[in-house]
């Protein structure tokens, strides 16, 4: 049985990245799935074993990966040996390389993004299955993988490079989305490079992260988000998005109800510079915690004329009509009214 798992890539068997030796996945074999099953039952190492507490499924990751993609333990295992030795030119390609030290190279989105098709192209899977991105959007994005977390480039509107976002699914107590270096961080609108060839009046949506914005644009729609995390906004932002009919479209049944709160200051921040905006709220169940564009489209099956159905029955953004808090930062303030552009709440970064 050792013999059988020898030279393989058992993070591919497993579909995850091993942070530490050992993690829990999703059990194929009493079929949990993400977003329904509670809790992952079933331990992998990176010895290349499972073992389910539920079920009691146990074997190699040989056995694993061919359950899962219904084929024989042979192919699976010739499947997994490949990929494994493809792997192994990671420690060449090291030499050459730049990393995660020092100035940001320019060239390293490029980079990333020719690995992601070449060493890495098993981790193609998730970006197209789960995330719901097509080849053309992995492109347009330039999305890549450095080894340990898919990458997502930032420019200015210089189109010069200031930050590679790394994204890490199944973090297990890790942070999800890092930036390349410490001080690289600074939120920033994103795609901003794209955002001057867009003309004044078109309807632009503001969504939560990267993920969802580059999902919307799959599916036709033009989008925007911010780097950073939903609290974060500053003056110069609202400026450079004024000129566009605003659709804010952000999670729904978070901790505190926070994505809809800050949808309405963000909402009352554009009202004040007289800009058209709307706050489309999601038709989500409460089951999803922080639901999102992706559980939207992925998960409850929406398509995107819904979405944009969803869009025009919601009717433009009043102060009048916002009998909800506003958050700014970690404080809940009343609805603003009649407010002028100095009196807006900006929360500077």
């Amino acid at each position: 049985m050792t013999q059988e798992i020898l030279g393989i890539d058992v993070e591919l068997a497993f579909g995850t990245e091993f942070v530490h030796s050992d993690t829990n996945v999703y059990c194929p074999y009493h079929d949990e799935e993400e977003g329904v099953s509670k809790s992952k039952s079933c331990s992998v190492n990176i010895g290349g074993f499972f073992n389910c507490h539920v079920c009691s499924a146990k074997g190699t990751a040989v056995d694993f990966y061919a359950y899962v993609h219904k084929i024989d333990k042979d192919e699976a295992r010739e499947q997994l040996k490949e990929s494994q030795t493809k792997a192994k030119t990671r420690k060449f390609r090291e030499l050459k390389s730049p990393r995660r030290t020092g100035t940001l190279n320019p060239s390293l989105g490029s980079l990333c993004h020719k690995e992601l098709f070449t060493l890495y192209e098993h981790k193609l899977a998730y970006l197209y299955e789960e995330r719901g991105l097509t080849e053309s959007i992995v492109d347009i994005f330039q999305i890549g993988h450095d080894e340990h977390r898919y990458t997502i480039p930032v420019y200015d509107e210089a189109e010069k490079l200031v930050n590679i976002r790394r994204y890490l699914p199944n973090a297990d107590g890790h942070a999800k989305m890092v930036s390349h270096n410490n001080g690289d961080g600074t939120p920033i609108l994103w795609p901003l490079d794209y955002l001057k060839d867009l003309k004044d009046g078109i309807e632009l949506i503001l969504c939560e992260g990267e993920w969802d914005c580059m999902l919307l644009h799959k599916h036709g729609f033009e989008a925007v988000t911010t780097t950073g995390g939903v609290k974060k906004w500053c003056k110069e932002w609202s400026e450079h998005l004024q000129r566009f009919n605003i659709v804010i479209i952000y999670d729904v049944h978070d901790k505190d109800n926070l994505g809809q709160n800050y949808a309405k200051e963000r909402a009352e921040i554009f009202n004040c510079l007289g800009t058209s905006v709307k706050v489309v709220k999601l038709p989500l169940p409460e089951i999803y915690r922080g639901g999102d564009i992706t559980d939207y489209f992925m998960k409850e099956n929406h398509t995107k004329e819904e979405l944009q159905k969803l869009i025009d029955d919601t009717p433009k953004y009043s102060s009048d009509n916002n009998d909800g808090a506003v958050a700014v930062g970690l404080n809940y303030l009343p609805p603003i009214k009649h407010a002028t552009v100095a009196d807006i709440p900006v929360i500077e970064v």
